[in-house]
């Protein structure tokens, strides 16, 4: 009673079908040639494809039906996540769904790169630590430094000195009347921008009250944060030159850390 499918099948003389191995078993059996159906004798056969030929078409058939089902489900998915429904209780469904699809996809990159966002996190904190022993550690030597109009080259040697604990020759100081910059207009700039934050630390720039730093590029800072910052950026040039090998590893003249020009400063 199993079905034809692909194997071989014979046709009788009376019209009935059989596996040719199931007639030959029978015959076999039965030790007479007889339909097992109608019992009719002396039957001729012959080989029969339509069983098979029918089996190949039901197969594909069912194929056919599997592979439009799959893209009818892709397509009607994919409606179902771009398609923003008009009634409220499922355009509640709909974006329920696209947050938990977003939220376990989150989840899933975090927990594959897990190692790497430790690693960062251990780095920005070393970042940290660093910038915030800068920003600690002003020498006494630097105290009245921004009091009035200086040059950068008038900070860089008395960084230097600092650093490195000899003496260095004073840059030529800056007379007001070589300075050139029009310290009006500069002003007028700074509030025309109307910065809110130091670039340097991101903190409010604060009140009147609070020491700042007017450079003559016309972008402001808080006096200590530009002092730390000259400290730091003229020790890492310093260092630089220093692996270069070169025979006077002079610091480079620390430049805006907004604009990257060389300036000078005043107190406002």
């Amino acid at each position: 009673m199993d079905s034809f499918r692909a194997e071989t099948q014979v046709i009788l003389s009376c019209s009935h079908v059989f596996h040719q191995a199931c007639l030959a078993s029978f015959e076999r059996f039965s030790g007479r040639a007889t339909c097992p159906l109608c019992r009719s004798v002396d039957y001729e056969k012959r080989l029969f494809a339509e069983g098979r030929k029918n089996w190949e078409r039901l197969c594909t058939i069912k194929l056919q039906a599997v592979w439009r089902g799959h893209c009818g489900r892709k397509i009607w998915n994919h409606l179902l996540d771009t398609v923003v429904p008009t009634d409220p209780a499922k355009r509640r469904d709909f974006f329920a769904r696209r947050m938990g699809k977003l939220t376990t996809k989150m989840l899933s990159a975090l927990d594959e790169n897990d190692d790497e966002l430790e690693s960062l996190f251990a780095e920005s904190e070393q970042a940290l630590s660093v910038s915030r022993n800068v920003f600690r550690s002003q020498p006494a030597s630097h105290a009245g430094h921004l009091g009035g109009e200086t040059s950068t080259a008038d900070r860089w040697a008395a960084l230097r000195l600092d650093m490195e604990g000899q003496p260095a020759a004073p840059a030529p100081a800056a007379r007001e009347d070589d300075d050139g910059v029009d310290w009006a207009k500069v002003e007028a700039a700074a509030l025309g921008r109307d910065d809110q934050d130091c670039a340097i630390c991101l903190g409010d720039l604060g009140g009147p009250d609070k020491q700042k730093a007017l450079t003559s590029c016309s972008h402001l800072f808080h006096a200590q944060c530009l002092k730390s910052f000259e400290r730091f950026a003229t020790a890492v040039s310093a260092d630089r030159h220093r692996q270069t090998l070169e025979a006077d590893p002079t610091p480079d003249l620390p430049k805006c850390p907004c604009c990257r020009t060389e300036y000078t400063t005043r107190l406002y």
